[in-house]
C-alpha cells in the first residue's frame, strides 16, 4: 500500500482519460423512450377516453389517467433496471507486459458509487495500490483527503518500515453520491505453462518475415508490431492460433503523436453506434498512453501489442472484493528483431538523435518548423561498411490529421539537399529519390560516416 507522490496532476489527467469514458453498453435505447411517450399519450388521451365513453364509464376518466400515469412510471423504471448500478462499481484499464522472466501488470482503476457508501478494497500480498490525486496532500501518512471530489481515503495494513506491497486495506469514504476515486495498481507474477506470445521476427530492407503465435490464453484483437517508427498491423489473433508475418504491410507513423498512431492501429470507427465510439476511445487512450510512456518508436526495438477484454489481476482484485467492474487490457511483449540476412544487416539511424546544425527541429516528434530551412546531421555509425542508405517518409494515412491542440500534421514537402564533401556545396535531391547505393552516398559521407541534410519546406 502507498500513495502516489510527485507529478500527481499529470498522472491524474492521464489516468482519467483512460477510465473516465462512459460505458456505452449502459446507455438506454433512446428510441424506446419517445415510443413509450407516444403510446402513453395515445392511451391516456383518445384511447382511454374513447374506451370509457363506449362503456358508459366516462366519469371515471380522471381516475384512469392516474392509474395510467403510475403504470407508465413503473414501465419506465423497469426499462432502466439493467442500466443502473446497485452498488460500488469500477472501470479499469490494464497493461500486461510479458518477458522471459514473467509478466508485470499495471492497471488504472476508477471506483465510484451511486450513493455515499464506503468503498473498500482488500489488497493481497504482492500487489501495490496507489491512490492518485490531482494534487499533493498534507494529511498524515495513511490518510488522504481529496476535497475537490469529496473523498476521504484511508490506508492500513503496511507500516512505513515495511515494503510497499503487502496485505492491507484501502477505504474510500465519499462525501456525496457518484464521487470517484482513481487508483494505480501494479503487480508481478510468473508466467503459467504455455502462457506467452511466441514470435520470430525478421526485418531487413523493408521485408518482414517470421511468425507469431498467441499462447496467452486470451483472444487478442488489433494486434500490431511497432519497430523503429514502423507500424505493422497483424489484425485479430484468437487464442492458440498463429499467423505468418511475411507480406504484412508496413506504414511509417508520426513519432511525436501517439494518438494518431493509436488511432491507425485501432482502425476507423465502424458505424454510428455509441458502443463503437466509446470502445474505440478507450482503446486509443490506453494504447497512446503506453506508446508515449514507453517511447516505443525509436528506443526499444520491436514491440508486440494486442488488445483483449478484461482479465488480469485488476479484474480479479475487484471481483474478489465483490465490486462490479469492466475493463480493457493490452498485452505487450518486447521482441528481438533479426535485422539482417545473408547480405548484411540494417539499422535505424534515428534511434540516435540527429545533430541540429541550423534551424528548428524537435527530436521528440521528429518534426521541423514549416517556415525556415533546417540542417540536420545523421550519424550512420563507424562500425559497419555501408551498402545503402534510405530515407522513409511519413505514410500518407497520417497526412492532414489534427492533434488535440488543432495543429495539422503534414509529411515534409519541399527541397531536400545533402552536403557534398567533395564539392563543398549542397546537392539537391530529385523528388522521390529516397534510396542511395554505396557509390551514390560516398561523396556525402563525412570522415565519421555522417550525412548532413538540409530541408527547405514549401511555402
Amino acid at each position: 500500500l502507498g500513495q502516489v507522490t510527485g507529478e500527481m496532476d499529470s498522472k491524474w489527467r492521464q489516468l482519467k482519460s483512460m477510465v473516465d469514458i462512459a460505458d456505452s453498453e449502459r446507455f438506454p435505447e433512446l428510441v424506446l423512450y419517445p415510443f413509450m411517450a407516444l403510446i402513453y399519450v395515445l392511451i391516456c388521451g383518445p384511447g382511454l377516453h374513447h374506451y370509457l365513453k363506449k362503456k358508459g364509464l366516462a366519469v371515471y376518466y380522471p381516475f384512469g389517467i392516474i392509474i395510467c400515469s403510475f403504470s407508465a412510471v413503473l414501465v419506465v423504471w423497469l426499462m432502466g433496471v439493467g442500466l443502473r448500478f446497485g452498488g460500488v462499481f469500477a472501470d479499469h484499464a490494464s497493461i500486461v507486459h510479458m518477458d522471459e522472466e514473467g509478466k508485470t501488470e499495471t492497471s488504472f482503476i476508477k471506483l465510484s458509487s451511486p450513493g455515499r457508501e464506503e468503498m473498500e478494497l482488500e489488497i493481497p500480498e504482492g500487489m501495490l495500490l496507489l491512490p492518485v490525486l490531482p494534487s499533493s496532500s498534507d494529511e498524515p501518512s495513511g490518510y488522504l483527503r481529496d476535497p475537490e471530489r469529496g473523498l476521504s481515503i484511508s490506508i492500513s495494513g503496511a507500516s512505513e518500515s515495511e515494503e510497499a506491497s503487502g496485505v492491507g486495506r484501502l477505504s474510500v469514504m465519499p462525501d456525496e453520491a457518484f464521487s470517484e476515486a482513481y487508483l494505480e495498481m501494479s503487480a508481478a507474477s510468473e508466467l503459467r505453462e504455455g502462457e506467452r506470445l511466441q514470435i520470430e521476427l525478421g526485418y531487413y530492407d523493408d521485408r518482414l518475415s517470421g511468425s507469431l503465435k498467441n499462447d496467452t490464453g486470451r483472444d487478442l484483437y488489433d494486434v500490431c508490431i511497432l519497430l523503429f517508427g514502423r507500424i505493422i498491423s497483424v489484425g485479430d489473433l484468437p487464442a492458440g492460433e498463429s499467423v505468418e508475418l511475411e507480406g504484412l504491410r508496413t506504414v511509417y507513423g508520426p513519432a511525436g503523436s501517439s494518438v494518431f498512431s493509436a488511432s491507425y492501429i485501432v482502425g476507423p470507427e465502424e458505424g454510428s453506434r455509441d458502443e463503437s465510439r466509446s470502445s474505440r476511445q478507450k482503446r486509443i487512450a490506453l494504447l497512446s498512453y503506453y506508446m508515449e510512456e514507453m517511447s516505443l518508436y525509436y528506443d526499444r526495438g520491436a514491440e508486440l501489442i494486442g488488445f483483449c477484454d478484461g482479465g488480469g489481476q485488476a479484474e480479479s482484485l475487484l471481483t474478489d472484493n465483490g465490486i462490479e467492474n469492466e475493463g480493457l487490457t493490452i498485452v505487450t511483449a518486447s521482441v528481438e528483431a533479426d535485422m539482417q540476412d545473408q547480405y548484411g544487416s540494417s539499422r535505424s539511424v534515428i534511434t540516435g538523435e540527429p545533430r541540429v546544425i541550423s534551424g528548428s527541429y524537435d527530436a521528440a516528434s521528429n518534426t521541423i518548423s514549416g517556415t525556415a530551412a533546417t540542417v540536420l546531421e545523421y550519424s550512420l555509425g563507424t562500425d559497419l561498411s555501408l551498402s545503402s542508405v534510405r530515407f522513409n517518409a511519413l505514410s500518407p494515412e497520417f497526412a492532414g490529421l489534427c492533434d488535440e491542440e488543432g495543429r495539422e500534421l503534414q509529411p515534409f514537402t519541399g527541397a531536400v539537399s545533402i552536403y557534398n564533401y567533395v564539392t563543398g556545396s549542397y546537392d539537391i535531391m530529385d523528388e522521390g529519390e529516397l534510396s542511395f547505393s554505396r557509390n551514390d552516398i560516398e561523396p556525402y559521407l563525412s570522415p565519421e560516416n555522417a550525412v548532413m541534410v538540409r530541408y527547405i519546406p514549401d511555402e
